[in-house]
């Protein structure tokens, strides 16, 4: 079995700000803004005993 620090490498995985490890595999050429990919896929990976902090939203 691989440990999360061989993904990290392997993957070229990048700290995320939230928590974790990720990077993205696919950004589509369509985009929401003019600015940003409509929609992404991620690689993301929490090591054993991490937690991730997600904003919370106020609707």
């Amino acid at each position: 079995m691989h440990t999360a620090e061989y993904f990290i490498e392997h993957l070229d995985l990048q700290p995320h700000v939230e928590g974790g490890y990720y990077r993205a595999s696919y950004l589509s050429n369509d985009t929401f803004d003019e600015k940003r990919a409509l929609w992404t896929s991620i690689y993301f990976l929490l090591k054993t005993g991490e937690s991730l902090s997600l904003p919370s939203l106020n609707c």
